[in-house]
């Protein structure tokens, strides 16, 4: 999938394919683990700031894979309230919320694998709740291939 085509998806009202919804559930069971997961550069500012953002994420995740909203608006409220319950005091900003938000919806109704190439290898990254020790990094998909 590209950009293009993530974007195209992603208009309301959200339709939710099974095989997507359980690769995002699977994300969150890696991350739950400890595993250490696929996903992209979404702020640039260094490792700190993107550890935060992926954590937002993975709970963004788990939260919409349970609720599925079905409109933005809905993605919002269901995101807020884990910004309410579960990372409150966090000391997100406004830019690192709304990324967080957009990807985990984005990942819920395209795929996550799909949502990881359409960004492209250059902000490939890869995350652990682990961090900064975090286990043996996986093979990316380019070192596979070699």
């Amino acid at each position: 999938m590209n950009q293009h085509e993530v974007e195209q998806r992603v208009q309301e009202p959200y339709v939710y394919d099974d095989t997507h919804v359980a690769e995002a559930r699977d994300v969150v069971s890696a991350w739950d683990r400890g595993d250490i997961i696929c996903c992209v550069e979404l702020g640039g500012i260094g490792p700190g700031y993107e550890q935060a953002i992926v954590i937002a994420v993975v709970e963004f995740t788990r939260a919409l894979v349970e609720h599925k909203p079905t409109t933005w608006t809905g993605a919002v409220n269901v995101t807020d309230r884990v910004m309410r319950d579960r990372l409150a005091g966090c000391g997100y900003s406004d830019a690192q919320v709304g990324m967080a938000r957009a990807f985990a919806l984005s990942a819920v109704v395209c795929g996550w694998e799909n949502l990881v190439s359409a960004y492209g290898d250059d902000r490939f990254n890869l995350a652990s709740k682990q961090f900064p020790v975090a286990p043996d990094a996986p093979q990316t998909p380019k070192q596979e291939a070699a």
